[in-house]
């Protein structure tokens, strides 16, 4: 209750307990079958950012865990030599806890990797990928001297929430 509750307790789990959940919380797959507007995928993610926040405030072990991931992906696709593609990689999810909020690193992995939606209507699937996509935005920091002013590309959600009937 401590930790799934909202509230300034703090959590009783150990350290091997709190690695376990992030773990499980990373694989965690949530589908909405009638998305509508996406109100119940985002409140998943916002459940799931709290969750993150109060077992790994520092972001630690969450960024570890997408380096990691990062590490095995690409070296499945590609040959040890690419080591180049490898770097870039650790680079870009650097960049994303460094220079934002702690709950974008949080948020830009959870919704790339966690979260879907499905509606029949193909307006209601657009406004859900409005919401996540402002959902972002307003924990990026804007960085006046940087390329793009620091902001990151958006994910791409075209195959996350999709127009479909799902009966």
């Amino acid at each position: 209750r401590d930790l799934i509750g909202f509230n300034a307790n703090h959590h009783r789990f150990s350290e091997a307990d709190v690695q376990i959940l992030i773990y499980a919380i990373d694989s965690i797959k949530v589908l909405d079958p009638a998305c509508g507007s996406g109100a119940f995928p985002m409140g998943v993610l916002h459940k799931l950012v709290y969750l993150l926040g109060k077992l790994d405030p520092d972001n630690r072990r969450w960024r570890e865990l997408q380096k990691l991931k990062a590490l095995n992906e690409t070296s499945k696709v590609y040959d040890i030599s690419e080591q180049e593609v490898r770097d870039q990689r650790l680079k870009e999810i650097s960049e994303a806890f460094e220079n934002n909020s702690s709950d974008y690193g949080r948020k830009l992995y959870l919704i790339e990797n966690c979260i879907y939606g499905v509606d029949i209507q193909p307006i209601a699937v657009q406004i859900s990928k409005l919401r996540f996509f402002i959902s972002l935005l307003v924990d990026q920091k804007e960085q006046p001297d940087a390329e793009n002013k620091g902001l990151r590309a958006l994910p791409n959600l075209e195959t996350k929430f999709v127009a479909a009937n799902t009966l």
